[in-house]
């Protein structure tokens, strides 16, 4: 099957058993940015664990089974019966019930690259430093894009811009605390403010700080964009469970 090709299911699948190849993951972080896709990804998860969850639940009433004295046949059944309704009664309990996503579950959901919407000026024969990082960060190479934010800093302060593209390239490396400080320094005034406290919030939910993260989303809720509003409220609603 072509790379390009993978249903959604399958990439999920795959991601949710550890088993996404280099490519694959590329494909994943590009359709993370659907809302189709992050909506469907979420329901894997939920139903992922809940599927863990039987098998568990079943395995222990396998286990009380065995370890039962052997009964006569009428009793056996009233006691798989009762066998049934526990299952019954547990999947009952799983499906109306407010499934809670890991800080983890919520990060991986929730997190994708934003699209590089800053125009670094330069020619060809004068390719600056800067230049190289967003092409690096354009082609989803984010380590090597945050290698060169980096060398950028030995010779001058970053603007705005670059410290908000270098938070979202150590987010990926997983460099959380450097990400955290890098989005602080993006000044209030700045088009990329208020996104710069969205991945701040998802910076704090992956350091698992979620009264932090739920504190910066409610207090900034009325200055997101309205295309950010709905991650926002999504959010939100998962962080109150």
């Amino acid at each position: 099957m072509s790379a390009d090709t993978i249903s959604d299911q399958e990439l999920i699948e795959k991601f949710l058993c550890g088993e996404l190849l280099d490519h694959e993951k590329l494909i994943f972080d590009s359709r993370k940015k659907e809302e189709a896709f992050l909506a469907l990804l979420e329901t894997s998860i939920i139903a992922y664990k809940g599927r863990l969850s039987l098998k568990q639940t079943l395995k222990k009433i396998g286990k009380e089974v065995k370890s039962e004295k052997p009964k006569s046949t009428r009793k056996s059944v009233f006691w798989m019966s009762g066998i049934a309704a526990s299952v019954l009664l547990f999947i009952s309990i799983y499906f109306f019930s407010n499934q809670k996503l890991s800080s983890d579950e919520l990060f991986t959901i929730y997190f994708k690259a934003y699209p590089n919407a800053y125009t670094t000026k330069g020619s060809t024969s004068n390719y600056t430093l800067s230049q190289k990082a967003f092409d690096f960060y354009d082609a989803a190479q984010y380590k090597l894009a945050s290698k060169i934010f980096d060398e950028i800093t030995a010779e001058r302060t970053l603007n705005s811009s670059e410290h908000f593209y270098f938070g979202i390239s150590l987010l990926y490396t997983d460099e959380i605390e450097n990400a955290k400080m890098q989005f602080k320094k993006v000044v209030p005034e700045h088009p990329l403010y208020n996104e710069a406290q969205w991945y701040t919030s998802l910076s704090l939910i992956k350091q698992d700080s979620l009264t932090k993260a739920k504190s910066i989303l409610i207090d900034k809720k009325s200055q997101f964009s309205t295309s950010r509003k709905n991650s926002v409220k999504n959010l939100l609603n998962e962080l109150t469970k």
